[in-house]
């Protein structure tokens, strides 16, 4: 369904049914699903997230003291580094990532066909290696690695230029809805003309040169891994089958919405100069060298927008029971772009060692990670003592010793 679509959808509703919510009233209720979930996710989640991805890069603990060992242990870093490949040889040791099984002897030529169809999405179709090594990666590290699986109905845009069209192709041209005329330039051909046409009258005809924009639609099965502090739940959750609320938010450009069907002036309008991911600890830590960007680009097209499809359950239609409904929403203000009745939340997610009743279990990372702090005192300690057992302190008594034969500490020296 198309976000214009869903607006006419949305009207008929309110006026044939008053128990119909309004746009308003749903906005509210999503809004605060997302104010809750995004303090879940920012506050309490993504610390611990970012504490474990230190770790798996060896970062300082912070309590370092100048003069002394400062080396740190790589145990998560290779624990994680173990288990990986068993995980990855699981699922991409052989062509087939995922086999149908025919229940019945009619039923096997189409298993063949949804295997070998399923396997041409996954593998070809989609990077289905980087997505599952993305995945499972930070499922050991981060708790939890969320996939995403969608159809892309998004626009592809592509621009050309054609010469000597006449008046009919041009007309043409115009009249296509998903062609935009960026540049066009008219002038007269009379060498194209038969010899003796001027003289009978015939008229010069007129030619045109143009450059167009189109916009191509297209539909593809589109499967992606999540950088963990995008993927939001809530915080009551136990699965996302049974959430209340799990949604994606991103930074998008305008450029980026208008491809999906939306209003260029509509989604302008959202556009901000802050990131909300900016204040995610989990984000900086993983990247560090976004406290370092340049800021954003003035041209309008690319200019930023918080962009979240949300997953919520709420009784809008006013019967007593909650549906789940796709909500788009963007902008500081939640303003929502599209809303429409869907069957399921396109996620799933993966955890080491789940946890019952919860939605995060442990990670490796988590149970590893006092192991490699332990390891990495031991190991301080070790090098320090076995620097002063080779290089001890040396009392001197001033005006008896040279100053220079003290401070030499060449092997042998005196």
């Amino acid at each position: 369904m198309y976000p214009e679509d869903n607006d006419l959808t949305n009207e008929v509703n309110e006026l044939i049914n008053p128990d119909w919510m309004d746009d308003d009233e749903l906005q509210g209720v999503v809004g605060a699903e997302i104010e809750d979930a995004v303090d879940f996710i920012d506050n309490v989640v993504s610390p611990i997230r970012a504490k474990a991805t230190e770790y798996y890069r060896g970062e300082p603990f912070g309590d370092e003291e100048e003069g002394r060992s400062q080396v740190v242990s790589y145990d998560v870093r290779d624990t994680v580094q173990a288990i990986l490949p068993s995980l990855m040889r699981i699922f991409t040791a052989s062509d087939k990532t995922v086999e149908f099984t025919p229940r019945n002897p009619e039923d096997v030529e189409l298993a063949a066909q949804a295997t070998e169809y399923v396997n041409y999405i996954f593998n070809r179709d989609n990077d289905g290696f980087m997505v599952l090594h993305s995945a499972f990666k930070d499922a050991l590290i981060r708790k939890a690695g969320i996939v995403k699986l969608y159809w892309d109905e998004s626009y592809e845009t592509e621009t050309s230029k054609m010469s000597g069209l006449d008046d009919a192709g041009l007309a043409t041209l115009s009249s296509d809805p998903l062609v935009q005329i960026d540049m066009q330039r008219s002038y007269e051909a009379p060498e194209i003309l038969p010899p003796g046409a001027l003289e009978m009258g015939i008229p010069v005809p007129i030619l045109h040169d143009v450059r167009v924009t189109r916009r191509k639609p297209f539909g593809r099965v589109k499967i992606e891994a999540l950088p963990p502090e995008e993927f939001l739940i809530d915080r009551r959750a136990k699965s996302i089958p049974d959430a209340e609320f799990v949604a994606h938010r991103r930074v998008v450009t305008v450029s980026d919405l208008v491809a999906m069907g939306y209003d260029y002036d509509e989604v302008s309008k959202l556009a901000s100069d802050t990131d909300e991911l900016d204040s995610n600890v989990e984000r900086y830590t993983r990247n560090p060298a976004l406290m370092q960007s340049r800021g954003d680009r003035s041209d309008p097209a690319m200019r930023k927008v918080t962009y979240i499809e949300a997953y919520v359950r709420v009784d809008r239609d006013g019967d007593g029971v909650a549906e789940l409904r796709k909500v788009c929403v963007a902008g500081t203000g939640n303003k929502i772009l599209s809303d429409e009745a869907c069957d399921f939340a396109p996620f799933a997610a993966f955890c080491p060692d789940p946890e019952p009743h919860d939605f995060f279990g442990m990670s490796v990372a988590d149970t590893v990670m006092d192991v490699q702090r332990i390891k990495s005192v031991v190991m301080r300690n070790t090098l320090d003592s076995l620097s002063l057992a080779i290089h001890p302190r040396v009392t001197v008594v001033e005006g008896q010793v040279s100053i220079e034969d003290v401070m030499n500490t060449e092997t042998g020296a005196i």
